[in-house]
């Protein structure tokens, strides 16, 4: 299958910025649901060695939507690297793309052979962050230049991630 059309997210975030409550409420449930199947979507196709890179570059963009829907598109658009890890971390509380996963997923993104060599255990980690990151993101957290994330809940186990939040606090 193909990533959600970009024209359907906007359709969506048009529905979220309207000014009648019951359409915003109505346009985070699609938006939660097109999330979630998305990423259940591309869980699947890393499954298939030749779909894997494929898969991680779309999980990756989705993460990257997520955050230039939720937050302010001039401060997140252009991050990369380093600081696009530590916006990440300081936005959802337990999130740590600093400690090594966030280098893991943009390495596979930059060079698709190094998802070849990645052992299951990485590859699920760096979807666990992925995952992690897009349930718990709160807006209401502030990114802090330079320092370290505040301690959160530690990332939950695959099991207990299965679905999004009822009320995402976005």
């Amino acid at each position: 299958g193909q990533p959600i059309p970009q024209h359907t997210v906007d359709m969506v975030l048009g529905m979220i910025r309207t000014s009648r409550p019951n359409a915003k409420v109505d346009a985070k449930g699609i938006l939660d649901d097109l999330i979630r199947t998305e990423l259940a979507r591309q869980e699947v196709a890393l499954q298939n060695a030749k779909l894997r890179s494929p898969a991680l570059l779309s999980l990756a963009e989705l993460l990257k939507r997520t955050a230039v829907t939720a937050f302010p598109r001039e401060d997140v658009a252009t991050l990369t690297g380093p600081k696009w890890f530590e916006f990440l971390d300081d936005t959802a509380r337990g999130s740590r793309f600093r400690d090594a996963l966030g280098t893991l997923l943009e390495n596979a993104i930059y060079d698709p052979r190094t998802v070849d060599t990645l052992d299951p255990q990485k590859l699920h980690s760096v979807v666990e962050a992925i995952r992690h990151w897009i349930k718990f993101h709160d807006t209401r957290l502030e990114p802090q230049a330079g320092g370290a994330p505040d301690d959160g809940p530690p990332m939950p186990a695959l099991s207990a991630v299965g679905q999004l939040p009822e009320k995402d606090p976005c």
